[in-house]
């Protein structure tokens, strides 16, 4: 894999995080419960021959998938969520100071498009 520079001159080049890490610390759990399970779809982590992470796509489900209460409330989950909650929290504001944003904001909506779906969600 190529080494690429920002313009800070900083080193990208990525370390894969190993996938039980990204298990064990809740990022799995945070990208459906945040990302995912709203759009009707799952990073699903498959536990076979091969381990990996799959997409599930529940979009012709009425709600799409859900956490559990059981699950929801859990210690473990509750953990998790906290911890993710604090990191992406302390990196959104590095990024801020660094960089002057926290997310990339893409800039394709039209006027129209806006206006539609902050109508759509009230």
């Amino acid at each position: 894999m190529a080494k690429t520079k920002n313009k800070t001159n900083c080193d990208l080049s990525p370390r894969l995080l190993p996938l039980q890490e990204f298990l064990e610390t809740g990022y799995l759990q945070e990208v459906n419960r945040q990302f995912f399970h709203p759009l009707g779809l799952s990073l699903a982590y498959i536990d076979e021959k091969d381990p990996r992470l799959v997409v599930c796509d529940f979009r012709y489900v009425q709600h799409g998938p859900m956490f559990s209460p059981e699950v929801l409330n859990s210690p473990k989950f509750l953990e998790r969520t906290e911890r993710v909650a604090l990191e992406c929290a302390e990196k959104l504001l590095e990024r801020q100071m660094n960089l002057g944003f926290g997310i990339q904001v893409a800039r394709t909506a039209t006027k129209s498009t806006k206006r539609n779906s902050r109508q759509s969600i009230r």
